[in-house]
């Protein structure tokens, strides 16, 4: 007994499985009452007064596996293209300003460095001793001058560094 309902489970299935798309072909009938409205069914309206019913053709909408247009193809391709150039530039425009950031850091380092340089002193034989710094035509710069270097440079950190 029960070898035979599992015989008769895949012939169930098969012809469920052949049956079932009759039910998805059927006609869509179309048509309007008294009132104005319009309504569809799966049968046509009997109605006395000469009203019709008018069939329905349905148009598939898209089926997968159906040719894109080429224009689309194009369309798509041109839109990649200007996306990957929109990135590259993005892309371009950070390495920029970072590489702008690292310059403006290393010369922010540069000038605590010559702040560091002015205001160390050094021990020598037993004194102090501020470093000397010459001008461009050999004159040393005097301590005064020193402090207003130091003040300049103090003053451009504040209001380029960080």
């Amino acid at each position: 007994m029960k070898n035979n309902t599992q015989r008769k489970k895949p012939l169930f299935f098969f012809l469920l499985v052949l049956f079932l798309p009759l039910t998805a072909v059927s006609q869509i009938y179309k048509w309007v009452d008294e009132d104005g409205k319009v309504h569809f069914g799966d049968k046509p309206k009997e109605s006395p007064a000469g009203q019709l019913s008018e069939k329905v053709e349905l148009k598939e909408g898209y089926v997968p596996g159906e040719a894109i247009p080429e224009e689309q193809i194009e369309a798509q391709k041109d839109f990649l293209r200007k996306k990957d150039q929109q990135r590259a530039l993005e892309q371009q425009q950070q390495q920029e300003a970072l590489a702008r950031r690292k310059e403006q850091q290393q010369k922010c380092q540069k000038m605590r460095d010559r702040i560091k340089d002015f205001t160390t002193a050094k021990v020598v034989n037993g004194r102090v001793q501020r470093n000397n710094y010459f001008t461009e035509n050999g004159q040393p710069v005097t301590s005064d001058r020193q402090d207003e270097i130091v003040a300049e440079l103090e003053q451009s950190i504040a209001r380029q560094c960080d």
